[in-house]
């Protein structure tokens, strides 16, 4: 049983090698000509973190969509999820782009958060 503030993740961490994760913080929303909001990103930030494929046996239990691809990360560092003033930060794994579509977020009691995220096409 784990104690509150113990922060499993990071004992997990000293087990098992944790993947390479580019954080990408949202930095703004502007207006374009066309009158369409555009996001604009920071540098990526190098972080690390458990990145795990959801199975596609949890997208119905889920309700996500099929045809899009998702993604868990559990990490100690500070990502913004789904806010309802601004945009959620997007990550850059395996060569690829993916922006949070939910979070758990226990770093005031644990040092750790859970995202979902989905891949953005381009």
């Amino acid at each position: 049983m784990s104690t509150p503030g113990s922060n499993l993740l990071n004992l997990a961490g000293r087990v098992i090698q944790f993947q390479k994760i580019e954080l990408l913080p949202f930095v703004s929303r502007v207006k374009n000509e066309a009158r369409v909001y555009i996001n604009s990103y920071g540098a990526p930030v190098p972080i690390g973190g458990s990145a795990q494929p959801v199975s596609a046996a949890s997208y119905a239990a889920l309700g996500l969509e099929r045809k899009k691809v998702y993604l868990m990360i559990w990490t100690s560092a500070s990502i913004a999820g789904v806010g309802l003033d601004t945009s959620s930060d997007r990550i850059r794994y395996n060569n690829k782009i993916y922006k949070a579509v939910d979070d758990t977020d226990w770093k005031a009691q644990d040092g750790w958060q859970g995202l979902m995220f989905v891949e953005v096409k381009s």
